[in-house]
């Protein structure tokens, strides 16, 4: 069988948000974005496997909650890729 990837961009909304992740600590920053991303339309990430993309992670936080929102819309692969990571 040849793979053959199809691809399908989804928003990811962010409904509620405590303050900016600047200057926060790790334990902090996840506590900060924990439950705060939603998928706008589950149909399209159900049975899939999502690749995430960020430019920079730092504590790993906001993919951590992307990821969980992902996975509770019914994905069923998330990857993640990053162009930079920080070690703040």
């Amino acid at each position: 069988a040849i793979f053959s990837p199809t691809r399908a961009f989804v928003r990811l909304d962010l409904p509620t948000f405590g303050r900016p992740q600047t200057g926060l600590h790790r334990q902090e920053r996840y506590a900060n974005v924990a439950d705060a991303f939603r998928v706008t339309d589950a149909a399209r990430v159900c049975g899939r496997h999502v690749l995430l993309v960020d430019d920079v992670v730092t504590s790993g936080a906001t993919m951590t909650a992307c990821g969980e929102a992902v996975v509770a819309s019914g994905a069923a692969c998330v990857s993640i890729m990053s162009i930079g990571m920080s070690d703040g």
